[in-house]
């Protein structure tokens, strides 16, 4: 059963891979299958040793694969709208930028959804993640719309529906930039 899934890893790697190269010369083709082998199985050793015990493969493939399929195109989405905001506010001829740094706790539970959602947000311009501990994000926003985004929870609650991890309704901010300011 390990063998079957291992396989279907490495066909949906080379699969995206190929789609993605569009070469069909026999060397790109080998290349590109010794790839994508090596690739999953450096990454299930990887998690092997992290957890000790041998995952279940069929559950990593259907999260890897609602990984690409659902949250990827939501992601480039999202890096679209805020660079078209990013843009608005840099041609605004008063500039109306507003830099905070806020603090705030994700409820997501694993140390891998964690690292996705920062990556996430310091992926959509107009917010960088500066920090993150113990479930504890430290986030510059260059606006108080890319504000109003982290509270509206919205790549949180993406990251929770695939991942299985419980929704926010919204997330509540702590504004450093203020305390900083009392200092």
């Amino acid at each position: 059963m390990q063998i079957l899934t291992l396989f279907i890893q490495v066909a949906i790697f080379f699969g995206v891979w190929f789609i993605l190269s569009g070469h069909t010369e026999p060397e790109f083709i080998a290349s590109g299958l010794l790839t994508a082998t090596l690739a999953i199985f450096m990454a299930n050793w990887l998690i092997a040793s992290k957890s000790r015990s041998f995952p279940s493969l069929v559950g990593l493939t259907m999260g890897t694969i609602k990984f690409i399929l659902i949250y990827l195109p939501w992601l480039l989405w999202q890096i679209l709208l805020s660079n078209l905001h990013v843009a608005k506010l840099i041609l605004h001829p008063s500039l109306p930028v507003q830099p905070t740094i806020v603090q705030f706790e994700a409820s997501l539970e694993s140390e891998a959804t964690q690292v996705l959602l920062a990556q996430s947000i310091t992926l959509t311009p107009g917010t960088v993640t500066i920090d993150t501990s113990d479930g504890i994000f430290t986030v510059h926003c260059l606006s108080s719309t890319t504000r109003n985004g982290l509270v509206s929870a919205d790549i949180h609650n993406k990251i929770a529906k695939i991942f299985g991890h419980p929704k926010v309704h919204e997330i509540q901010l702590i504004d450093i930039t203020a305390e900083v300011g009392q200092a």
